[in-house]
């Protein structure tokens, strides 16, 4: 009885629920449900009882009636793992153990006169689990695996010793293998009613298992878990992930003015087609980093954001003709052309989406070390010094050679920088030998320990208007739109529209609505309610910034410049978020290019392989590969099981299809099937015997009559239907002829018409008639009717047609001259009227 689930025993019967503390009333008593109910210790819960109904079976050389019996599998599970069996008893009863022995007298027994003693044979269910296996006699009835009922076939009770023996032969002879094996024992996986779960259905079919015959023919169902418990997973000490971004113009050390400032806050810079500002602005964009190059005078100005519509008229720019960027002439750097062209370099290392070394983590364990840039800015004292400090007392300075810095008034640039006191290490940094009472923008490195930024899921509703057939979200990091409805006309019109990302890999962008094509747009603005991640405080976003999320829904998302998506979880994030006004008022600062992000632990989901098998008793059991582990070693199949299935599940299983499965090929073979294979085989043996003779020519030397060697094409048949093998290229010297037919090679010979010509002068004993000639003949009239009366038409608007058909036989009649050519001379000379063993499929 499952009293959460409020179970009941028949139709007709009331709901019962129990609670602790409950009484209950029972023909023992009173029955009082504990008062404790806890995680640990509940008082109500699940539990699962089986029903058997009577039956007889044929046990120790007798027929045994078993009468219906009841088991209480588990008090505590509704999804027990035991197997069910008859517990074998055999005894002698006597008078002492039951008074109906006695020999009747009347009504009573007569206890002076006992009868004779009974030998009993008595079936008990109950659990293996409660059975001594070595003493105890029993009979498995059904197996049962996380509450799914398996009936097993025992072949004790099917052959007896001589069934073992021809079973022994069988084994010794075949092996195991599945009889008929098409679609038999096939596997099919399903979804559970949890979705912690999935359902392995095996196909019926009949088999033979160490010679024994199993026939099953019903399905097979298995509960099995999928890998996303505590155990399933696997911890990796100092992961190192790569921070490699491009992207970025080069510009000279002479043209950098400022701009240090625009990557501090991400503001837009303008992009000219003159050097110095001048011209025509062409493109906007933002400034993400400030890189030196080593060993030259020049630095990498990395960018996102590009827009070449910059104007918004839908005229797209060339980005080449690119030759400076800035907003003034204090921020301001002429781009180091090729060939007179701008080049963007790496384009396709925009995203600041940096994969973990695998994939499926589970979650971030250990501290989160990295260098990042920031940007710093003070004002020199009388003596031109300026000190800076970090942002946080637990970050220190680092690689000062790569530091720059820039005066704001006239945005002077300068790396060489005199070092008072502080720096790397430090948590401050004096710099000496600038220019006194002057406002300065630093772009250091620090080292920090970084944490997560968590994301909940929140709700929102705003009234936008709909503009150019879109509407912009206020909001960043959309996950469902609830519902569009119009302001106008109440009408829910969630199905006019459809949401368009504008989160890229450089960023968190402000989402839209997109009018579908063939709606038009409402007259008003639009009611929009729906759920987006809210985003926290912290360094970067990870799969621990998902924590309140099922797994399965952590979004993915496309990279950039690629088709290629990736699952959040999977990356460390350092996207920024833009804001409603379209100024980024949560920055994050990004690593240094090109250097390594260390993770001193991070956990993975593991995947898990099961391996399905097949047991003389016709169960189907499952063997799973080691938890907490890579897919390295698939379980192998036990001694005295046929493997049936591999199912590869991927890590935490996200879906029913997120798996592959592996046939174990068990196919049985009779005497038939075993000729059709010889035949299959002796064609095959045909096949590489030409095969083989084919890549022998090709080591065959041929010479021509100057000893020259010719090419040796190789080995092939020609079944003389066309001259497309014999005559591959036009050539004079070729005499031969095809008679297609019948597939002949012919010498060559040549055909004309001859015309026949009727000369009366010369024939004797014929006339002509028509096309045709007959022998000379006479005509007499054999009937005369000199008068006939003409028709008479009734209807005289009646119209008379005669429609007749007029065959010429023969239509013309054509001979043949064949002269065999032998040598360039002619040979043999014959006339033939009738050419019937030559046909029109000649050819020459």
């Amino acid at each position: 009885m499952d009293s959460n689930d409020q179970s009941r025993t028949a139709d007709t019967e009331s709901i019962v629920n129990l609670a602790s503390g409950q009484d209950l009333t029972t023909d023992l008593g009173t029955l009082t449900i504990q008062s404790i109910d806890t995680v640990a210790n509940p008082a109500t819960g699940r539990s699962s009882l089986i029903n058997v109904p009577s039956t007889e079976v044929f046990q120790s050389g007798h027929f045994v009636f078993v009468p219906k019996q009841s088991l209480v599998l588990s008090k505590y599970s509704n999804q027990p793992n035991d197997t069910v069996v008859y517990k074998i008893s055999e005894e002698i009863v006597t008078v002492t153990d039951d008074l109906a022995l006695y020999d009747n007298a009347g009504s009573t027994p007569n206890l002076t006169s006992p009868g004779a003693d009974r030998y009993r044979i008595k079936l008990t269910l109950d659990l293996l689990s409660n059975v001594d296996q070595d003493a105890d006699t029993f009979i498995k009835l059904i197996r049962i695996r996380n509450g799914i009922v398996e009936p097993l076939q025992y072949n004790d009770n099917i052959l007896n010793t001589l069934g073992t023996t021809l079973a022994k032969r069988t084994d010794d002879v075949s092996g195991d293998f599945i009889s008929n094996a098409e679609d038999k024992f096939k596997l099919e996986v399903l979804t559970d009613s949890s979705a912690d779960h999935l359902r392995y259905i095996v196909k019926p079919g009949v088999a033979f298992v160490n010679g024994y015959r199993i026939e099953k023919s019903n399905n097979t169902t298995l509960r099995v878990p999928k890998p996303r418990t505590a155990n399933d997973k696997r911890t990796v000490s100092t992961e190192n992930v790569a921070s490699n971004y491009g992207n970025y113009y080069p510009v000279g050390s002479a043209s950098l003015k400022g701009l240090i400032s625009k990557v501090g806050d991400y503001s837009t810079v303008n992009i000219y087609d003159s050097a110095d500002l001048l011209g025509t602005s062409i493109a906007t964009a933002r400034i993400r980093s400030i890189d030196k190059v080593a060993n030259t005078n020049n630095f990498r100005l990395h960018i996102f954001d590009l827009n070449i519509d910059s104007d918004g008229s839908g005229s797209l720019r060339d980005i080449g003709t690119a030759k400076s960027i800035g907003v003034d002439s204090a921020n301001q750097a002429n781009i180091l052309l090729t060939e007179n062209r701008a080049q963007l370099i790496d384009p396709q290392q925009a995203s600041l989406l940096f994969n973990l070394p695998s994939k499926f983590a589970k979650e971030i364990t250990g501290a989160v070390s990295l260098t990042v840039g920031d940007v710093l800015t003070t004002t020199t004292n009388g003596l031109g010094e300026a000190v800076f400090q970090t942002n946080a007392s637990d970050e220190d300075f680092a690689d000062e050679s790569q530091w720059i810095l820039s005066y704001d008034s006239a945005g002077e640039v300068t790396t060489s920088l005199t070092i008072d006191s502080g720096g790397v290490g430090n948590t401050e940094v004096k710099i000496s030998g600038l220019t006194a009472n002057k406002n300065v923008s630093l772009l250091a490195y620090v080292n920090t320990t970084a944490t997560s930024i968590p994301k909940t899921v929140d709700t929102h509703s705003e009234s936008i208007s709909v503009t150019n057939r879109e509407a912009t979200l206020s909001k960043t990091d959309v996950t469902e739109i609830t519902s569009i409805v119009d302001d106008s006309t109440q009408e829910n019109i969630t199905y006019k529209f459809t949401i368009t990302s504008r989160t890229t890999g450089s960023y968190y962008g402000k989402d839209a609505l997109k009018l579908i094509s063939g709606y038009s747009a409402p007259a008003g603005n639009i009611t929009v309610s729906y759920k987006y991640f809210l985003h926290g405080t912290g360094d970067f976003y990870s799969v621990n910034s998902y924590n309140g999320v099922n797994y399965e829904n952590i979004p993915d998302v496309t990279l950039a410049n690629t088709s290629r998506r990736e699952n959040l979880a999977n990356v460390i994030d350092f996207r920024s978020t833009i804001n409603s006004s379209g100024t980024f008022n949560k920055r994050l600062r990004i690593p240094r290019n090109r250097d390594i992000i260390s993770i001193s632990e991070v956990d993975y989901w593991t995947g898990r392989i099961d391996l399905l098998a097949l047991d003389q008793d016709g169960g189907v059991a499952r063997i799973t590969s080691k938890k907490g582990e890579r897919f390295t070693e698939a379980p192998k199949v036990p001694e005295g099981y046929m493997g049936l299935n591999y199912v590869f599940l991927n890590p935490y299983t996200k879906t029913k299809n997120d798996y592959t499965k592996l046939e174990i090929v068990n196919k049985g073979y009779k005497m038939t099937d075993i000729r059709k294979l010889e035949r299959r085989i002796n064609n095959l043996e045909v096949i590489s015997t030409l095969t083989l003779a084919e890549l022998n020519t090709t080591n065959l030397t041929v010479v021509d009559e100057n000893g020259l060697e010719r090419i040796s094409i190789g080995l092939f048949a020609d079944n003389f239907k066309t001259h497309k093998m014999s005559l591959v290229v036009p050539n004079l010297d070729y005499k031969a002829s095809l008679k297609r037919s019948e597939g002949y090679l012919l010498p060559r010979f040549l055909k004309r018409d001859i015309s026949l010509v009727y000369d009366s002068d010369m024939s004797s004993n014929t006339k002509r008639h028509g096309a045709l000639i007959y022998p000379k003949f006479t005509e007499e009239v054999l009937i005369d009717q000199a008068v006939a009366s003409d028709p008479v038409f009734v209807n005289g608007q009646q119209l008379a047609r005669f429609v007749g058909t007029l065959e010429m036989v023969p239509a013309h009649d054509n001979y043949y001259i064949r002269r065999t050519v032998n040598n360039g001379s002619v040979s043999e000379v014959s006339v033939n009227g009738d050419l019937s063993d030559y046909d029109n499929s000649v050819e020459y």
